[in-house]
């Protein structure tokens, strides 16, 4: 693997927790390899401070509304997506808008329709919905992660950026500005959205770093398999049909919600929230 490199570093000393020394010591012996660890045990104080982290021993999430949030399923991350989302507009004191995808369904009967949309909508697994998702969370100074590759050179997929500015379409933005003030604002059609990319500062026209995200279309269909209810009595079996759909949607969603494979080789800032399952109850807003 090296043998065309002309240098080669070993990296020896964990940076993680480099403020914190006793959890560096704590990540040390986890690190160390070998079949004897008694000289690897955790002190009390140590074993103190790693049972501190767990909520089951009195932490709290209070002051971690910008944290990073992650797990293993889909449904965790669609949950963690709505949550840092409001959190971070409220950080922000900016309006989220929802953006519904618009699907186009194309092998279902019209009585059946309005429940496979709501379902589709619905379904959090965006590596079957062309890597879109089913609502986009948006607002001015959102850090964000483009899901498609946008350009091969420019915007790969998975590069992150900063939403610089949000233009909705012309119904919309005549119903935002005759409505009251609201902190979440429901949009009837996905808007154009200016991101400034991390690492990147070229200027194609909008600014240095500056690209335009619009509403992409899904270039193949995708199949998902959905329950249809066939009567209203509660004894009758649901059908299960095959959806054959297409997908237009705006391909950003926030940067601190995801798979946990996504942050790897990353240092989350300020830390992360991992979920191991998807949580016994949420709040109502969840």
């Amino acid at each position: 693997m090296f043998a065309d490199q002309d240098y080669a570093c070993k990296l020896s000393t964990a940076m993680r927790f480099e403020k914190d020394p006793t959890l560096q010591r704590i990540l040390e012996k986890m690190r160390t390899p070998g079949e004897d660890r008694g000289h690897l045990l955790l002190t009390a104080h140590e074993w103190k401070v790693l049972q501190s982290t767990g909520i089951e021993h009195g932490a709290s999430l209070e002051g971690t509304e910008m944290w990073h949030q992650a797990g293993y399923p889909w449904t965790i991350v669609c949950m963690a997506q709505w949550v840092r989302s409001q959190f971070s507009a409220a950080h922000h004191k900016a309006t989220l808008f929802l953006c519904p995808a618009k699907d186009y369904i194309q092998n279902v009967e019209p009585r059946d329709l309005l429940h496979v949309r709501n379902e589709l909508i619905k379904f959090p697994n965006m590596n079957k919905t062309g890597r879109l998702p089913g609502i986009a969370l948006l607002h001015l100074n959102m850090r964000v992660r483009i899901t498609v590759t946008l350009c091969p050179r420019l915007a790969p997929v998975d590069t992150t950026g900063t939403i610089v500015n949000i233009e909705l379409e012309v119904a919309d933005r005549i119903r935002m500005e005759q409505g009251a003030a609201r902190p979440k604002k429901l949009l009837q059609r996905q808007p154009i959205v200016l991101v400034r990319l991390d690492e990147s500062d070229e200027d194609i026209g909008l600014g240095p770093g500056i690209i335009a995200v619009s509403p992409m279309l899904t270039p193949e269909p995708f199949y998902l398999d959905v329950e249809v209810p066939i009567s209203d009595a509660p004894e009758d079996k649901p059908k299960s049909l095959k959806v054959k759909a297409t997908r237009l949607q705006v391909p950003l969603v926030i940067q601190n919600a995801s798979m946990l494979y996504t942050p790897q080789g990353a240092t989350a800032d300020p830390t992360l929230i991992f979920h191991w399952r998807f949580p016994n109850s949420c709040p109502g807003n969840c």
